[in-house]
């Protein structure tokens, strides 16, 4: 596109960026919307409008602004998505499997992210063209989302299969852990056995976990969120830091990676996907795996959950900022700056534990909301740091000051993390 159109590096910057304009705008409205009406509708709207952009933009690519347009209102339909999902793993998914959900779902847009970069690139080489890759996403997303919405349900009291799923939880040993810890309680008291239950359920009965997702659905609707307590609680404001600090990195690798390949080591057009797609290969298998790894390190081995989410998210962070820098300054092939970019990807998954996670252990009742926010945070970079990116680069010699940047903020996320996130107690209950 760039080439047919001759687009500047500055332009194809703010053409990139416009995603992110309408994917912010959308993020608190879409986790308010899921917590308080459910997600099922949510994310089938949100899929809906990206859907219908994503095949509109070959028809406004030629003019600049209706395509800057498009893309924002893309965006706004993708920025309903993933505090939907949240909102429904909180609904659905029993606490002591949360890690390993959050872990899977994102996985699964990193193999979204796989199977782009794969066929992006032979399409656009090939007689259809570039056009046609915006087309076959776009029915994808309409094919996927039609059964969504017969099928799916917002809540397990909303689903017509919840007999069966009953009949199982009925079936599990009365010792298992329940689906959330105690409301106001400590998560640490999870590991010791899981037999507490939430406050406003009469502890000296066993209740199943359909039965506290459900309740939990009805008291969700019932309260006003409480945004003082939110706001004020540094858990939450460690969120908001660490998902701007990390998404810094990640939205300038996700639109400038080729760019990079093509700038630095001369890679043709026809490689560039393969180039591209083994660092997100990496991201997602080490995304999974850390899913389970959570999970088992807190409810089998006993590790505090604090440490657990510190260590992780700490980890994930100081990770890709060396990996960033060696990329940057040190990378003399291909090869090297690729092995280079996939360890700082693997090494950032470690964050589906950490921050991405942490909305669930602090306040499981507000969990698309926060996310929603959070997630606001994370998108600023999509416009800052994908714009000035764009500027930087009108000099092919600035890689190296585009991934130091982008490591000063990993940096400045894992020491704000290491004092005020990982929370081990429902701090807004």
């Amino acid at each position: 596109m760039s080439e047919e159109y001759s687009w500047s590096s500055t332009t194809q910057g703010l053409i990139l960026s416009a995603f992110f304009y309408g994917y912010i705008c959308t993020q608190v409205l879409g986790g308010f919307l899921a917590d308080k009406f459910g997600g099922k509708s949510v994310l089938a709207l949100g899929a809906f409008l990206w859907s219908l952009f994503t095949l509109a933009t070959p028809w406004v690519a030629h003019h600049v602004f209706l395509l800057f347009a498009c893309r924002m209102l893309l965006g706004a339909g993708e920025g309903l998505g993933f505090p939907a999902i949240h909102s429904l793993i909180a609904q659905w998914i029993p606490h002591h499997e949360s890690s390993r959900a959050v872990a899977t779902v994102t996985a699964a847009s990193y193999a979204g992210a796989i199977l782009a970069l794969l066929i992006s690139a032979p399409i656009a080489a090939s007689s259809l063209g570039w056009k046609w890759i915006f087309y076959i996403f776009a029915i994808m997303g309409f094919g996927w989302n039609i059964p969504w919405y017969i099928f799916g349900a917002s809540t397990p009291d909303q689903c017509s299969e919840l007999s069966s799923l009953r009949s199982m939880y009925d079936g599990k040993k009365d010792n298992q852990i329940p689906s959330y810890t105690p409301l106001g309680g400590d998560l640490e008291s999870v590991t010791e056995g899981g037999e507490e239950y939430h406050r406003d359920l009469d502890s000296s009965k066993a209740v199943g976990e359909e039965e506290v997702l459900v309740q939990n659905n009805q008291q969700r609707l019932d309260n006003r969120i409480p945004w003082c307590k939110i706001l004020r609680a540094k858990e939450v404001w460690a969120i908001l830091i660490n998902q701007f600090c990390n998404s810094w990195g990640f939205y300038v690798l996700l639109s400038w990676l080729p760019t990079y390949y093509k700038d630095v080591f001369n890679v043709d057009l026809n490689e560039l996907g393969y180039f591209s797609v083994l660092p997100y290969i990496v991201q997602g298998l080490v995304g999974l795996a850390s899913g389970f790894i959570g999970d088992y390190a807190i409810y089998r081995l006993g590790i505090p959950v604090v440490t657990v989410r510190r260590v992780a998210q700490c980890v994930g962070m100081l990770g890709p900022g060396v990996f960033l820098l060696l990329a940057g300054y040190t990378a003399t092939s291909v090869t090297i700056g690729m092995v280079y970019i996939s360890l700082a990807l693997g090494f950032n998954s470690l964050t589906l534990i950490g921050v991405s996670i942490s909305q669930l252990d602090i306040a499981p009742r507000f969990a698309g909301i926060i996310f929603g926010i959070g997630n606001t945070a994370a998108t600023l970079p999509g416009i800052l740091g994908v714009t000035v990116t764009g500027l930087l680069l009108e000099s092919k010699e600035a890689w190296p000051l585009v991934f130091g940047l982008a490591a000063s903020f990993y940096f400045v996320g894992a020491w704000t993390w290491l004092f005020w996130g990982g929370g081990s107690q429902i701090v807004i209950p």
